[in-house]
């Protein structure tokens, strides 16, 4: 097994090629250099942090507010305060991007693109159209089955009635 030392900043000293609790028990047999304020540990850690008397690897929070990591903040997120704030995307934005700088979520979808994907959907809806009214045309029960496609017509109609919406506020 491989003791990893550490010092009192937390920086790697060294791997030793010893059990941890044989270590332990007399620390300078096997480094003869050791201090009492350094940590043994049988893992290597690229970020250690002092958890009550152990050590651990940081959080990507801890990362992130202690050592000024903010490349790891992901989209939505910011730090204030000494926190990290999320800014949850609206719904209604189609395909996210996150203006880092200015901490809102904008849409990257040209006018065209969701034109193209509202024409899609009304032609999903014409599909469910049709597929409602040859379970209702058949000889056979299919009020569960129509059932079904009415409930999935009707959030097409609300997403086909946003995307209209949202093209129209388009400038031209």
């Amino acid at each position: 097994m491989i003791t990893n030392i550490y010092n009192e900043a937390l920086t790697f000293i060294t791997a030793l090629n010893c059990n941890l609790e044989e270590f332990k028990k007399d620390p300078e047999k096997f480094y003869e250099n050791w201090d009492e304020n350094w940590y043994a540990s049988d893992t290597r850690y690229e970020y250690p942090i002092i958890d009550g008397n152990s050590l651990r690897e940081m959080t990507r929070e801890e990362k992130i507010l202690n050592l000024n990591m903010s490349e790891l903040l992901q989209d939505g997120e910011y730090i204030e305060n000494g926190e990290i704030l999320i800014v949850e995307c609206p719904e209604s934005i189609l395909r996210k991007a996150w203006d880092k700088e200015n901490r809102i979520w904008y849409e990257t979808m040209t006018k065209e693109e969701i034109v193209e994907v509202r024409a899609n959907k009304i032609l999903e809806y014409q599909k469910l159209v049709e597929n409602k009214n040859m379970l209702e045309a058949s000889k056979f029960p299919s009020a569960d089955e129509i059932s079904f496609i009415v409930v999935k017509m009707n959030n097409l109609e609300i997403e086909i009635n946003n995307l209209g919406n949202k093209i129209e506020t388009f400038k031209i």
